[in-house]
């Protein structure tokens, strides 16, 4: 498995099969195809849902299951790229996944990864509906701060935490802590009564 403490960059895979929607109409045929390989990958995750397998479950299956998928696809994306102008939009979409291909498929390593960043952005779809208002924020540090705490309070919802609860906790304890002991208070790592134990 991975080891989350640093960030690990995972490339969303709704947004690979999207670049593919937007080609259907050019090139109908690749852009299909390229989309059925790719179902094939959200079916097994939707499988996995349905009978809520565990990480460690997930990882064992997508390692047995979704990296031969992927070999494949790579393949017939490499191949295809050469087919087509690098002004089309097929073109385009393949050059995308193909430049992502380390990213797409680093969910199969790790289970709590996922293959696309669909909740992540439903999440912070208020954000986007809104960030007309944040352009009025003055410097670039006001609107980083404001990033960073809509990360924490949405990873806090993302791990069933009270936002405002774990906020609380957080800025009593942060100066008791070692610069090491820091991650203990991230919320996925957090608990009010022990924070190491997550």
């Amino acid at each position: 498995m991975l080891t989350l403490t640093a960030i690990t960059r995972v490339g969303c895979m709704a947004h690979a099969r999207r670049k593919f929607d937007e080609a259907l109409k050019n090139e109908q045929k690749t852009a299909l195809y390229a989309m059925t390989l790719m179902q094939r990958l959200y079916r097994l995750e939707h499988w996995m849902k349905v009978y809520g397998i565990t990480a460690e479950g997930k990882t064992a299956l997508r390692q047995r299951k979704a990296a031969p998928m992927l070999t494949p696809l790579f393949e017939w994306l490499e191949s295809e790229v050469q087919r087509h102008t690098p002004t089309s939009a097929i073109y385009q979409a393949l050059q995308y996944s193909l430049r992502l291909r380390e990213e797409l498929s680093r969910y199969t390593q790790d289970g709590v990864l996922h293959s696309d960043n669909n909740l992540v952005e439903n999440k912070i779809r208020p954000v986007v509906i809104g960030r007309k208002n944040y352009l009025f924020m003055g410097s670039h540090e006001p609107r980083q701060r404001t990033a960073m705490l809509y990360s924490f309070f949405v990873s806090c919802t993302a791990h069933g935490i009270d936002p405002e609860e774990w906020l609380e906790d957080a800025l009593s304890r942060i100066n008791d802590l070692k610069t090491s002991e820091l991650n203990n208070l991230l919320p996925h790592r957090w608990s009010k009564a022990c924070p190491q134990q997550h």
